[in-house]
């Protein structure tokens, strides 16, 4: 398919009548089309896809309500709300079939009906003939086939999704889609699903031997088997090529990191454990301090004094007691006692009890204080009299200063982290890388135990299938359908795994002639291999020593990319448009001059390049000038919302 024409009425931002002229020859293959972000590249591309394959492009069998949301987000508002009711996109595009090319021209056109629901009608020529609702159905339905819109999605080249399938190791799948559709290999794994659901559908399962039986559910369960387990190693694979990836990266940053002073988390936290403990310790310590000092610091003061005061009182209570004992000891009492002891002097008996407490009894009362007060007055005189109390607070003191000067140098630590925001981002991408690389290690563990479970079953249930095919061949069953869909399916697989082994080989070739052709670095990638069972690509240089994906640069990245989506396509001989979308912003000036001359001219018969004037400047212009058929400029009023378009490029 190339497209010859696109005119847009009252779509997106192209208020009224647009039209683009996409008309190219194999001498000038180029179409460049520039505009500012927001200009309206990205509504001329989904204008595309949308006028081409309607509500097929959104995944939707046919029209519907959630289509017709995403028709009334493309449509001009203004015309909308002026109910204009002229919405529609034409294209002109031909296809060559059998050597025979046919120029077509589709358009879809929208309108609201009287209920205010919007209603779309496609109409359809073939070299100027109008085809009928059915004939045009028919036509949907082959283009579906030969010219997906994957196909158009594979041909659109945007320098952000490059990157992305790259980076988030999408490669060898991105590979693999394309080369299936480029080179007609899914309609071969089309045709064998067909066939195995034909021979099930057809076969009669009660007529079917035990053996015959037996190997057709042997079959389901190895196609299940093996199924499982390239599911189970792709995402192994690419597991682990994001974890050595990211553990890379995790280690260069952590070495700058730490070389600049930044703390991982688990330093991080142990720095604020520590502080936190230190803080504690020294707030305890001023709680002793702060009770010593307003309960027995003045105590400290006046030792003498405390002294002389715990001697009073304890004369006072000693007199006190002697008085009381006194009183209590009455001479009835005193004879009773005396009596039971035997003791005939009750006088002397008295005065030997009160001879055991102090007997000045003279002394004068001055704090007449109570037992609870004396006790206390006693127990504090011991503390002071003991030095081991104010050494203990003296060791408090001199703690707290050594705590003090050490959480001034982990404050000016943890100051010093915190306050740079490089660091914190940094520290974030980490805990972030972490976390990745732990839940891979773990996803990586569990996969690399279920792949060794499949294969152990997958094993044994190829030795029971050869064991029956083996005892099958024995037998005369030459005339079994279900044998013939199985040998059928089993050819078509050798061929498609024959068809992709010599394809995969010339792409190859081309696209490590396209990357040294582009590369500025000579001779810096050799040669390219592509697996034709896992589609994995591999790099080797001039010394076949092996390069790692990961260490080219962003823009040598997605060099290598298009060099080989192109290399599969020139290889497949379709003619398909290549659609370049902010292709060149990750690209050196000697890399992007390398691509405007070595690469777009030659991606096929025809190349749209959407582009601002940064990326495409006045020397790259210059560059891509001899091969351009058509410039546009597309320039978005801001007062009157809407885009028009100008003929040629940026004004420089």
């Amino acid at each position: 398919m190339i497209l010859r024409d696109i005119t847009l009425v009252n779509i997106g931002a192209y208020r009224g009548y647009n039209d683009f002229d996409l008309s190219t020859t194999t001498e000038k293959p180029v179409i460049l089309i520039g505009g500012e972000n927001g200009a309206g590249k990205t509504t001329f591309l989904n204008a595309i896809k949308l006028g081409i394959f309607g509500a097929y492009s959104f995944g939707y069998k046919t029209e519907n309500t959630e289509y017709y949301k995403h028709v009334l987000a493309l449509l001009n508002h203004e015309a909308v709300r002026i109910q204009e009711n002229n919405f529609s996109i034409a294209i002109n595009f031909s296809i060559t079939e059998g050597f025979k090319t046919i120029d077509y021209n589709l358009k879809r056109k929208w309108q609201f009906n009287d209920q205010g629901n919007i209603k779309e009608a496609v109409y359809l020529k073939g070299n100027n003939i109008l085809y009928t609702n059915e004939q045009t159905d028919l036509f949907m339905d082959k283009l579906k086939e030969t010219m997906p819109p994957q196909i158009l999605d594979l041909c659109l080249f945007d320098g952000e999704e490059i990157a992305k399938i790259i980076s988030e190791n999408r490669l060898s799948g991105y590979i693999e889609k394309v080369s299936k559709v480029a080179f007609n290999l899914d309609l071969f794994e089309t045709l064998e699903l067909d066939l195995d659901k034909y021979s099930k559908q057809t076969l009669d399962i009660s007529s079917l031997k035990k053996n015959e039986k037996e190997l057709l559910d042997l079959e389901n369960a190895i196609n299940e088997k093996r199924d499982d387990l390239q599911r189970k190693q792709a995402q192994l694979y690419s597991n682990s090529e994001q974890y050595r990836t990211l553990l890379d990266d995790y280690n260069a940053k952590k070495k700058v990191f730490k070389n600049f002073g930044g703390l991982i988390k688990t330093e991080y936290e142990k720095l604020l454990t520590e502080i936190n403990t230190l803080e504690l310790k020294k707030q305890n310590n001023n709680e002793k301090l702060k009770k010593f000092v307003s309960t027995l610091l003045p105590f400290y003061l006046i030792p003498n004094l405390l002294k002389k005061t715990n001697e009073q009182i304890q004369l006072e209570n000693d007199s006190i007691l002697y008085n009381k004992m006194d009183q209590l000891l009455d001479s009835e009492k005193m004879e009773n006692l005396a009596n039971s002891l035997n003791y005939k002097d009750k006088t002397m008996l008295k005065e030997l009890i009160l001879g055991t407490i102090q007997n000045e009894n003279t002394v004068e009362s001055i704090h007449f204080a109570s037992f609870a007060e004396s006790s206390l007055v006693n127990s504090i005189f011991s503390k002071v009299a003991s030095s081991d109390e104010l050494s203990i607070h003296l060791d408090c003191i001199e703690e707290n200063r050594d705590i003090t000067k050490q959480l001034k140098a982990l404050r000016s630590k943890l100051k010093t982290h915190e306050k740079n925001t490089e660091f914190n981002e940094m520290l974030r991408d980490l805990e972030n890388m972490s976390t990745s690389i732990q839940k891979i290690e773990m996803q990586n563990s569990d996969l690399k135990q279920n792949i060794s479970t499949i294969k152990a079953e997958l094993e044994k249930l190829l030795e029971q299938e050869h064991a029956i095919n083996q005892s099958l061949r024995n037998l005369d069953k030459s005339e079994s359908s279900f044998l013939h869909s199985k040998k059928i399916i089993d050819l078509s697989k050798k061929f498609r795994m024959i068809q992709v082994g010599k394809k995969l080989l010339h792409v190859q070739n081309e696209a490590s002639k396209m990357l040294q052709r582009i590369f500025r670095k000579e001779n810096y990638i050799s040669s390219i291999h592509i697996d034709p069972k896992t589609y994995e690509v591999s790099l080797k240089d001039q010394y076949q020593n092996a390069i790692e994906k990961r260490t080219l640069s962003a823009g040598e990245k997605e060099i290598l990319l298009i060099s080989i989506i192109w290399a599969i396509f020139s290889i497949s001989d379709k003619k398909v448009p290549f659609i370049f979308d902010t292709l060149l912003g990750r690209l050196d000036k000697t890399h992007k001059a390398a691509v405007l001359t070595e690469f777009i001219p030659k991606s096929g018969t025809q190349a749209i390049v959407l582009s601002t004037d940064s990326e495409v400047d006045q020397l790259h212009y210059d560059l891509l000038e001899p091969f351009i058929s058509h410039a546009y400029r597309l320039e978005f009023n801001t007062n009157a919302q809407e885009t028009s378009i100008n003929t040629g490029y940026f004004v420089f």
